[in-house]
């Protein structure tokens, strides 16, 4: 009930910015590629300079038919942007749940994963990008299912998941490091690596393929590469060059290191936006305080100390603002 409530909540916060902004110009970007794909005036995207995969695109796509469209009438065209975030919005409420079953897989608690799940649906990042066209809700939400998968000891759902988000937008191989840890340190993990792998009876081929089936890593391996020899495949296939890992290069100016005396501005523009997390830099210096008080409590024995888990996020969340 609990759950329930969270996720109503969550649902009723992120409708209430719906249709107040109109799209900026990476959203309606991306919903003119998902047009494309739908009218089937550019199935394949063959003359857009696309600088992200595949998967995005053609889930707008699949939104768009969903709902009717294209129209049939010239101009009929009201229904797009609603369409367009559609996904988002799916994706958004999704994340609230994956994150409660995380939380209660990962620690054994079903509490943790309530209030993990609260958070999230009361994030004002997170309410406001449920109601857009980007692609981040959407490769979110397969992170946490990649992570939950891993949590649980299904690997090689774990690895086609992992990979749908670096296919939704190519950032989402940061989290591999985040999946694969979830996937060590789990119990599901562990309980997995004690089972005996069965002997199978028949042909030696069938029997070997099956044996190495029964590897969990493998299995994560070989679900990655399905879905990327996917992606590669596409973007192989398609007239329009280069390609979209060396087009997002060019669209964002290149790849590189800052330069030292950039840094500190960075970091200053990086805290700023981390401040925005909850709706004000109150509410997140209270979250902030919060945690380095359970920091400091744990430094000096006034209650368990952080486990395994706990330094896994911390290490990577850090990790990942640093490098950006």
């Amino acid at each position: 009930l609990a759950l329930l409530a969270s996720l109503l909540l969550a649902f009723g916060l992120r409708l209430a910015p719906w249709g107040e902004n109109r799209f900026l110009e990476d959203e309606a970007l991306y919903a003119t590629w998902g047009l494309q794909i739908a009218t089937g005036t550019d199935p394949m995207l063959d003359r857009e300079p696309v600088d992200k995969p595949p998967l995005h695109p053609y889930t707008l796509a699949q939104s768009y038919r969903l709902l009717g469209l294209p129209p049939r009438l010239p101009g009929a065209a009201g229904g797009y942007e609603p369409a367009a975030r559609l996904p988002s919005l799916l994706a958004s409420m999704a994340s609230i749940a994956l994150v409660y079953a995380l939380g209660r897989d990962l620690y054994g608690d079903a509490r943790v994963g309530l209030l993990a799940a609260l958070l999230l649906a009361l994030s004002a990042f997170d309410i406001l990008f449920a109601s857009t066209a980007f692609t981040d809700p959407l490769m979110t939400a397969l992170v946490l299912g990649a992570m939950l998968a891993a949590a649980r000891g299904r690997l090689g759902a774990a690895g086609l998941r992992a990979a749908l988000a670096a296919a939704t937008k190519q950032q989402g191989l940061f989290f591999l490091p985040l999946v694969v840890g979830a996937g060590l340190l789990s119990p599901g993990r562990a309980r997995e690596s004690l089972q005996q792998a069965r002997p199978v009876r028949g042909h030696r081929f069938r029997g070997a393929l099956a044996g190495a089936w029964q590897r969990p890593w493998l299995r994560f391996a070989l679900g990655f590469a399905v879905v990327a020899a996917g992606v590669i495949w596409w973007d192989l296939a398609r007239d329009q060059r280069p390609g979209f890992l060396e087009q997002g290069l060019i669209s964002y100016g290149g790849l590189g290191s800052a330069e030292g005396e950039l840094l500190g501005e960075r970091a200053a523009g990086w805290l700023g936006l981390v401040g925005g997390f909850w709706g004000s830099p109150l509410g997140s210096g209270l979250l902030l305080a919060a945690i380095l008080l359970w920091f400091a409590g744990s430094l000096f024995g006034w209650w368990p100390g952080w486990s395994r888990i706990d330094r896994l996020l911390a290490v990577f969340l850090l990790c990942f603002l640093l490098l950006h």
